[in-house]
Order: C-alpha cells, then sequence, then structure tokens
C-alpha cells in the first residue's frame, strides 16, 4: 500500500504493520520523532525512562542509561552527488577509536562537504501515551541541541530525570525545528511493567571497518564509494535532518 489516507486506516495500517513485525519474531525500534509531532500535534508529555547516570538518584541498573553515541550517516557518492534521503538508515557507530580506522572518517576527510562528519547523538528511553495506551519509544536528538542540553542541566540541578514528566513542544520547520523541553508538575506516567528498547543492541549498529563501505553503499543503491575517489567539483553541503 503506497498511500494510506484518514486516521482509521493509519492506526489498521501500523496495527498490521506490528503484527508482521511479531510475526517475524523482530521488533524494530521505534523512535518518538516519528509520531510527534506528526501524530500528536506540537506538543507531547513523556517520562523519559533512563537516568544519565548511574549516580542519579533514581538510577535503576535495569534499565541502564541514555547516552550520547558518537555515529556517521551515510553522505553523498560521490563529490558530485547529493546526500541521499534514507541516509538515516545507514546510521552506524563511528570506529576510529576502537579499530583504528573507520569509513566515515576517511569518506569525511576526502570530502568535507559530503556530509560524512561525525555527530553526537543522544539515546534514551521514554514513555508517552497515545490513544490512552502507553507507549515507549526511543528519543533521539542532537547531544548540541538545546533539547539535549536542557535535558542534562535538569538532571544536574535535579538530580534525576525519570521521576517527572516532561513537556516536549516542537516549534519551527525544516532546518529551523526545534525541541523544547520542560519539567512539568502533573503526576507522571506509570512506568511499571514496560519493556525498554535495547539501545546497544537493538537501536545502535556497531559495523566493522571491513563491512562499513558495503553498509553505507546501500544508501546509494549498493554503490561504495572509496575514499580515493577524486573530483574537481564539491559536493553540495548535505542537508540539515531533524534528528542531528
Amino acid at each position: 500500500m503506497a498511500v494510506v489516507k484518514g486516521l482509521a486506516s493509519i492506526k489498521k495500517h501500523q496495527s498490521e504493520l506490528e503484527a508482521k513485525r511479531a510475526a517475524g519474531g523482530k521488533d524494530f525500534p521505534q523512535y518518538l520523532y516519528k509520531v510527534f509531532p506528526k501524530v500528536v500535534g506540537n506538543e507531547i508529555v513523556v517520562r523519559f525512562l533512563q537516568e544519565l547516570d548511574q549516580e542519579a538518584t533514581n538510577y535503576d541498573a535495569s534499565r541502564g542509561v541514555g547516552f550520547i553515541a558518537v555515529e556517521h550517516e551515510a553522505g553523498a557518492a560521490d563529490k558530485n552527488s547529493e546526500k541521499p534521503k534514507n541516509g538515516f538508515m545507514q546510521r552506524a557507530l563511528c570506529s576510529i577509536d576502537t579499530e583504528g580506522e573507520c569509513y566515515g572518517c576517511e569518506r569525511h576527510k576526502d570530502n568535507y562537504k559530503g556530509g560524512w562528519n561525525s555527530k553526537q547523538n543522544l539515546y534514551i528511553n521514554a514513555v508517552t501515551v497515545i490513544d490512552g495506551e502507553r507507549k515507549v519509544f526511543v528519543v533521539s536528538r542532537s547531544a548540541n541541541s538545546g533539547f539535549v542540553q536542557s535535558l542534562i542541566q535538569d538532571a544536574v540541578d535535579d538530580g534525576s530525570i525519570t521521576d517527572v514528566n516532561y513537556r516536549i513542544t516542537k516549534t519551527g520547520d525544516g532546518t529551523t525545528t526545534q525541541w523544547l523541553l520542560k519539567r512539568l508538575k502533573s503526576e507522571p506516567i506509570d512506568d511499571t511493567d514496560l519493556k525498554l528498547w535495547d539501545l546497544d543492541n537493538e537501536v545502535l549498529k556497531e559495523i566493522p571497518y571491513a563491512e562499513q563501505a558495503k553498509f553505507y553503499g546501500q544508501a546509494h543503491g549498493d554503490k561504495a564509494v572509496s575514499s580515493n575517489e577524486s573530483s574537481s567539483s564539491p559536493a553540495p553541503a548535505a542537508s540539515a535532518d531533524d534528528e542531528w
């Protein structure tokens, strides 16, 4: 089905997809940005399910912590092409510190305007209520965003971010999009008996260096481009991504 129109059809389609995933025995991470603000509007109330530090007041070892990961996303295939729209799917951890070499770092060094620069992203589980049902989502935002900096400051000032609800408000559009964060005094969303996404194993992608060219190349129809390729014309700057 290429087009799904109407709320009833959208819900039915989503239920069918979830059923297929369950039947296949594999869960796919659900990101908050896919429903907010596109589905729920420009405001949403969430409760974070993980602290940012093991020393936090309400740290739960069984849930672990939210963290910042250094990653690359598939950039331009060569110096004359634009960054692919589905580059988010080809996002993986930078391997320069673990393996001493990294395809993304090599491509960035070869073409600084190709969109291959490493980026720091926060990953953390949060629960919200949609249509009366609690749902757990992965919240992913640039570590340099005001949203993440506000959350970090709250963790420092209050000692915990899991004991209250937060209201997230979306402002702006396109490259000016921002998520604003506000700590609330309302009754916290019930966080009992929830299954969190395994950020290390279900969300992050750790691709061995030997396989990275092929992995990132999938964003270009399996066209893996060597970092040694050259061109006389620079690539256009990569377009901004809400999550980055």
